[in-house]
């Protein structure tokens, strides 16, 4: 794609930008920001949207936002005073309203660019004090406030900023129109009522085109510290929410053809799959992301997950071990090399050193996860199988009950209760580690590693009839393995653990 306007000429494929046939040195920024501004000459775009697809919604002040427009306006011979190519609208966002020449194609033929405006959109609506006591207004307020903030940090979710949606405070306009003038996809409301020293909040998740309720839940409280409240309350709302509009986000996508996915699309579809957590979805999802990462070679994200999914291949012994942590290896460093600041690049990096028993680098990549996004269950549940291999059953525990806290209903609850099925074993509790994983077995009966932990657990614990049960559906899924291979390939970084699930497997009656 090849733009041209005055004496100037932007190859958008080339990522060139030239004077008079001159080479214009713009920093990669700029770029990005000079091709957003022209594919949305039509209309102002506000600071938010610049932000979310320049800098892909990290935190970012006002002086760089305008220290790159200056420096843009100054390339292009521009100004803030005569601006002629770049118009500033104050309290409103920025245009480009330079004339494209006859030769540029029009807009409405301009291929979008991958990985943009299929992402999710949100709004947080201001909270509603519908209590009567005019003091819980600032409460409506902060819950709203923190919200935003929080969701923020959710990699790849645009959110509408606080002074858009806040001019909707006390307004009666419908959730359709908001979505509409807002361009989002999605909006988030709620309400608080108190009642003597009960608080309840509740919250609702809609489709905006549609009206569709995606979700909806409520929080009664004991009113003593109402900033604890605040700070609960946001945690499980967006601990909730980001599984909610994954789900739904990949719902959307079943509707497009494989062909026409852009990069966004396969991250979320590759995701369902690697929930799915059998053989033929997790290859799907390999596939999926593979595409993701020829589209958009920097997409932290996807190579994030691409090592998480490689690497739970290789556990499964569903390819060869040592390849398939080579690659989730290689994967999680392109995550990182791609975005230091992505909890998905830093999930990847935890569960290839996980498989290959690099214990203090599984710690490590899922502790940053959760320090770079606080609500995101899995990455917390992740520390609980970390922790659950290096040893340390306890603090696994705690956890793993707290991502089921974050999210009851997540996409890989399943895996939480495989996680506490390590844990339990490897403290030697082999009933509670049979129930964990008979629970995981109830949610998603295609994971192979579940029957295996059943079947061990069981068998240790003297439940011989349920361990030869666990044990053939375990060889229905993986035929051909044995023990010795389950010995090899398991993450617990101690020997014994390793060799006493052996054993358990040898007890059930498996070979080997």
């Amino acid at each position: 794609m090849i733009y041209q306007f005055g004496a100037f000429q932007l190859d958008v494929d080339g990522l060139e930008l030239s004077e008079d046939g001159a080479l214009v040195k713009l920093q990669p920024q700029a770029f990005a920001l000079l091709i957003f501004l022209i594919e949305n000459r039509d209309r102002v775009v506000t600071k938010d949207e610049v932000i979310d697809k320049v800098w892909d919604a990290r935190a970012v002040s006002d002086a760089t936002l305008n220290t790159r427009i200056n420096a843009l306006r100054r390339a292009l011979g521009d100004s803030g005073d005569v601006q002629s190519v770049i118009k500033t609208f104050p309290r409103r966002g920025f245009r480009f309203v330079a004339s494209l020449n006859d030769s540029t194609p029009d807009s409405s033929v301009v291929a979008p660019r991958p990985n943009s405006d299929s992402k999710p959109s949100i709004a947080v609506l201001p909270f509603v004090n519908i209590s009567g006591d005019a003091e819980q207004e600032f409460f409506a307020d902060g819950i709203t406030e923190d919200l935003v903030t929080s969701m923020s940090r959710i990699g790849g979710l645009f959110i509408t900023g606080r002074n858009s949606t806040f001019a909707y405070k006390e307004s009666r306009t419908d959730i359709k129109t908001i979505s509409a003038e807002l361009n989002v996809r999605y909006v988030l409301e709620g309400s608080v009522r108190t009642a003597g020293k009960r608080v309840r909040v509740s919250v609702r998740l809609t489709v905006g085109a549609t009206g569709e309720q995606l979700w909806a839940d409520r929080y009664d409280r004991e009113l003593d510290d109402i900033f604890l409240i605040q700070d609960e309350v946001t945690n499980s709302v967006v601990g909730q929410l980001a599984p909610e509009i994954y789900s739904a986000e990949n719902t959307r996508t079943q509707r497009i053809p494989p062909q026409n996915l852009d990069a966004w699309e396969c991250f979320v579809r590759a995701m369902h799959q690697y929930s799915l957590q059998s053989a033929k979805s997790s290859s799907e999802a390999i596939r999926l992301l593979e595409r993701a990462t020829i589209l958009d070679p920097e997409y932290a994200q996807a190579w994030g997950l691409y090592a998480l999914t490689m690497a739970w291949r290789a556990i499964q012994r569903l390819e060869p071990f040592d390849e398939a942590v080579r690659l989730a290896s290689r994967a999680a460093e392109a995550a990182i090399a791609a975005d230091i600041n992505e909890a998905w690049a830093h999930m990847g990096l935890g569960m290839a050193g996980m498989v290959a028993r690099q214990q203090s680098k599984a710690v490590m990549g899922f502790e940053r996860a959760v320090e770079l996004s606080p609500n995101f269950a899995y990455a917390q549940a992740m520390c609980g199988a970390a922790h659950a291999y290096g040893s340390n059953p306890e603090k696994a525990i705690k956890c793993i009950d707290l991502a089921i806290r974050l999210s009851p209903r997540d996409a890989f609850l399943d895996k939480f209760y495989v996680y506490y099925s390590l844990a339990y074993f490897q403290g030697a509790d082999y009933e509670k580690a049979a129930l964990a994983a008979e629970q995981a077995i109830h949610l998603k009966p295609e994971h192979p590693n579940t029957h295996m932990l059943a079947a061990a657990s069981h068998a240790l614990a003297g439940n011989s009839e349920q361990a030869i049960l666990a044990l053939a559906n375990f060889k229905d899924l993986v035929p051909g393995t044995n023990a010795a291979n389950v010995e090899r390939a398991i993450a617990y970084a101690d020997l014994a653990d390793r060799q006493r699930l052996a054993n358990g497997l040898r007890l059930a009656g498996l070979e080997g």
